[in-house]
């Protein structure tokens, strides 16, 4: 069984609409969006809607990344918070019964 700081978790990302409607773009045209995604490929990990196609403009304004541990997924969400409309990154840990860890 894997231990806590080896499996996978998912950072959490939610930015205001002009930022979330460029993300899915492919070839995004403003800064920040091109700053989430230099920064996300620099860290090799792809940020990917949480709710793809979905019309709710709240919804439709969050994304994850799966980072492959705790350290590295706390290290993105500090440099994403530093770029404008970024308004929330966290790291979400892996889903496990109370106890489990």
């Amino acid at each position: 069984m894997l231990s806590w700081e080896e499996m996978n978790m998912f950072l959490i990302l939610q930015c205001e609409t002009p930022l979330g409607k460029e993300l899915v773009q492919v070839r995004p045209k403003s800064q920040p969006a091109r700053a989430v995604l230099g920064l996300a490929k620099k860290m090799g990990v792809t940020v990917m809607p949480l709710h793809p196609g979905i019309d709710d403009p709240e919804m439709a304004n969050q994304f994850f990344v799966e980072v492959p541990d705790w350290e590295k997924g706390q290290r993105l969400c500090n440099e994403l918070l530093r770029i404008d409309q970024v308004t929330a990154a966290y790291v979400k840990p892996p889903d496990a019964l109370p106890g489990a860890f």
